[in-house]
């Protein structure tokens, strides 16, 4: 019986995390991540200092989700109505992993996220503009930029995000911010011209279309 439950332990991480707020949270509602279910809400405690101790229980297959980088909300379950979820959104990629029976802040709504979103990508896209002009000549330096980098991976993050982002969110992607990136990005394609190099920007711009396309 001992093995047994030594080998249940090892299947499951356990996660605090303090809210202010639960929004309808239960025991028992699930945890995704990019929409996928990652595991439950396996306890919900109040505080004294006013708050709520929520306890995750998340699958192992999901530990690469479960780094310092990690940000946890509460949102409307996609597919099941009237239930909400914990939502597991990992900001970017690296950081130290989370061990078992850690306790980290939860956020707020989905809008925080757009937030942090807004500001990474906005910063990615100045930071690649200084980058070309930095390196006009110099055809490798682009690419292997960190600004570069971090920008595309940006871009990619949004895209699985924007599968599971709600309604509104997707939308104000599309108004506010897609029209901006294409044209940051058409801007950036004309300044690298001169020097035969704009294909360093289709990368970004095939990210840019799949945001488009979900």
């Amino acid at each position: 019986m001992l093995l047994m439950l030594v080998a249940c332990r090892s299947d499951t991480i356990h996660i605090n995390v303090n809210f202010s707020h639960l929004s309808g949270l239960a025991k028992g509602d699930r945890v995704l991540f990019q929409g996928n279910p990652a595991g439950t809400v396996a306890t919900i405690a109040y505080q004294p200092e006013g708050t709520y101790r929520v306890g995750l229980a998340v699958d192992n297959g999901y530990a690469h989700a479960l780094t310092e980088h990690s940000r946890f909300y509460v949102s409307d379950d996609p597919t099941r109505k009237g239930s909400k979820a914990v939502i597991i959104h990992l900001a970017r990629s690296g950081g130290e992993p989370l061990k078992d029976g850690a306790s980290v802040t939860g956020g707020g709504p989905p809008d925080d996220i757009f937030a942090h979103w807004k500001r990474e990508l906005e910063d990615g896209l100045n930071y690649l503009q200084e980058q070309v002009e930095k390196f006009s000549r110099d055809v490798q330096g682009i690419p292997e930029s960190e600004a570069y980098r971090n920008l595309r991976r940006s871009l990619q993050e949004w895209a699985q995000e924007m599968e599971q982002a709600t309604e509104k969110t997707r939308d104000k992607i599309e108004r506010e911010w897609l029209p901006r990136i294409q044209k940051e990005l058409e801007e950036l394609r004309e300044q690298l011209k001169p020097s035969g190099r704009e294909e360093t920007l289709e990368p970004l711009e095939r990210e840019v279309q799949r945001i488009r396309n979900i």
